[in-house]
């Protein structure tokens, strides 16, 4: 596996290159090129000159439910009540008052009573959440004050646990997204887009946790790994890649922090004990935007929260990579992840104070 993910590592690499990468872009596309000839895997390259069709497939509209968030909402979960719980990243000094900086809030949204409130008030910076098979809610707690750690939190008692929070030794750079499997493991990208603390570890990596304290890195050829879903079959995971080009954007001037990032998706063979290979692009934005986080329906279609600054949105696809259709982001927001209720109703979250809801049919 590992030959393998050495050999079609250049895939991945050239479709997220950056400034920090010292090869050339005509030599990483004769690396894909040769990749593919090798492996003889055929993957869809999903360019972006998308049919007009496509865009204007039937209008949609979105009510905001929420307002309340102090900057940047995030990672919406959807728990066995059937109540959605999302993020609240208090990571700049907005955030703040005369008592010191927040450390990130929970939220919990009741689509019976249409009602929010705070689960927690100390987060840890928690951006992606997921529920696991016992109810408890996992979180990836990032950093700029967060605990940069997966933890688990009893939403009914307040108990709360740590998972992991370092690797061989040594912390992690700020856990974004979780998505956990039918053996509940689970699986979640650490990136690093903010925050002032030192980077302990080498890359930005994908992780597994098979209990408590036992976590493997699965990928580390991703330069920036943000959102993550698995298929239906649990036979592929997805991994949405945004590349902004800093590490703490909080203290980059504009020029040089593109907010939008770049990136696309990765698509990687997913074995039953749940290590990966065979990665392909499954998307590829062309450097027109990044990827932040996805949900998947049962059909195995992609809901990707797609930051093009042009025409941000959610972006759906088929398990072949073929684009269905944009779903246009409320108010020309910057959406950063997305999940579906019982009721099959589509959750947004935005880089802003907001949680938003709308009726899809594809």
């Amino acid at each position: 596996m590992k030959t393998i993910i050495k050999k079609l590592g250049a895939v991945s690499l050239w479709v997220f290159s950056t400034a920090v990468l010292k090869t050339s872009m005509k030599t990483l596309r004769a690396k894909l090129q040769a990749a593919i000839m090798l492996s003889l895997c055929m993957f869809t390259l999903t360019a972006y000159a998308v049919d007009e069709s496509v865009i204007k497939k039937g209008k949609i509209s979105w009510e905001k439910v929420f307002d309340g968030a102090c900057e940047f909402t995030e990672g919406p979960a959807l728990a066995p009540s059937g109540k959605i719980y999302f993020s609240d990243i208090t990571f700049s000094t907005a955030c703040s008052d005369e008592h010191g900086q927040l450390t990130g809030r929970i939220w919990v949204y009741d689509p019976t009573s249409e009602k929010t409130k705070i689960v927690s008030q100390n987060s840890g910076q928690a951006n992606g959440l997921y529920f696991d098979h016992s109810g408890w809610l996992v979180a990836a707690e990032g950093a700029s004050y967060g605990g940069r750690r997966v933890s688990r939190l009893n939403v009914n008692t307040g108990e709360y646990r740590v998972i992991v929070d370092s690797y061989k030794g040594r912390k992690f750079n700020a856990p974004n997204d979780i998505f956990i499997d039918s053996k509940n493991r689970i699986y979640f990208t650490d990136p690093r887009y903010v925050g002032h603390e030192m980077l302990e570890l080498p890359v930005m990596g994908v992780y597994r946790i098979d209990g408590v304290g036992e976590v493997v890195r699965i990928i580390n050829n991703a330069t920036r790994p943000n959102g993550i879903v698995i298929s239906p079959d649990e036979k592929t995971l997805y991994l949405a890649v945004a590349e902004n080009g800093g590490i703490n954007w909080l203290d980059m001037s504009e020029p040089t922090i593109n907010p939008w990032g770049q990136g696309g998706i990765v698509a990687y063979d997913l074995d039953e004990n749940g290590d990966v290979s065979n990665p392909r692009v499954f998307v590829d934005l062309e450097k027109q935007g990044g990827v932040d986080g996805m949900t998947v329906d049962q059909n195995g279609n992609i809901y990707a929260a797609v930051g093009i600054e042009s025409k941000p949105g959610i972006y759906v696809y088929n398990p072949k990579g073929k684009l269905l259709r944009i779903i246009d982001s409320p108010n020309h927001a910057h959406p950063t992840n997305v999940i579906f209720d019982v009721n099959g109703d589509l959750y947004l979250t935005v880089g802003g104070k907001d949680l938003w809801r709308t009726s899809i049919k594809l």
